[in-house]
């Protein structure tokens, strides 16, 4: 397969790269190493010339498609065979794939490659680092999809947490784990657990920004409606009356 590739599409091709990746990790598997750095030499004089990095950070994430797929996974081959599996471009390539498999509704198979990710920039970055807490934000995220809320819970919690000691409880990335949180406990139901932080999401907007900000008002809004949900009507149209038309 990997000549065919080389005559019909050219020996610096993503394809034949993606076919020399494939086969370079056969020989690993097999314990023949001497064919396997041969070809990881090749891969290497040629990614050379193609920037790896640039590639992995244009390859194209907004919806689903056969091409795009294709093209993520013969990044990912190509990145773990030339630079291994801890490299940042390989990572990248991989939460990339990730996010290509969610826009095609295949949230198992994003979730193992998440899951890598996560473990990956763990040992590679550290719990805390901001890279280590977006892959935990990423996988969170596909648990909702696949209807795993307590564990995706767990993981927002941490993040929170996190960030929040990091980077104090008025940073944006901190604010973007709380609201994500209100998501998580409004799914369950879990109104109580909802109103305490959307209430404190509300009062370090009106803080930050002013009450008339759009910050504000959206968190005014979902506050209401956790009210609403609560059956506390009242205080749901006061919060209301007090949004823009």
């Amino acid at each position: 397969v990997m000549e065919i590739c080389k005559t019909t599409l050219g020996a610096s091709s993503l394809k034949m790269l993606a076919r020399m990746a494939h086969l370079k990790s056969t020989y690993t598997e097999r314990g023949w190493w001497e064919e396997a750095e041969k070809l990881k030499v090749q891969m290497m004089k040629i990614c050379e010339t193609k920037k790896l990095e640039n590639m992995v950070d244009a390859t194209p994430n907004q919806g689903w498609s056969e091409e795009i797929e294709e093209l993520g996974v013969q990044l990912m081959e190509i990145c773990k065979a030339v630079l291994g599996i801890d490299n940042p471009t390989t990572i990248g390539s991989m939460a990339n794939l990730a996010l290509i498999y969610c826009y095609g509704g295949r949230p198992d198979e994003a979730e193992k490659l998440e899951v890598q990710v996560m473990e990956i920039s763990k040992t590679k970055l550290g719990p805390d680092h901001p890279e280590t807490l977006e892959s935990m934000g990423r996988l969170a995220t596909t648990y909702i999809e696949q209807g795993r809320r307590e564990e995706a819970e767990k993981l927002e919690v941490e993040v929170m947490k996190i960030r929040e000691t990091k980077l104090g409880p008025h940073h944006p990335d901190t604010l973007e784990s709380m609201v994500d949180l209100v998501s998580t406990y409004t799914e369950q139901g879990r109104w109580k657990e909802a109103e305490k932080l959307e209430v404190r999401v509300m009062d370090i907007n009106k803080m930050k920004f002013g009450a008339d900000h759009p910050e504000t008002l959206a968190s005014m809004a979902n506050l209401a409606l956790i009210y609403s949900n609560q059956g506390r009507l009242d205080e749901a149209e006061e919060l209301q009356r007090r949004l823009p038309v």
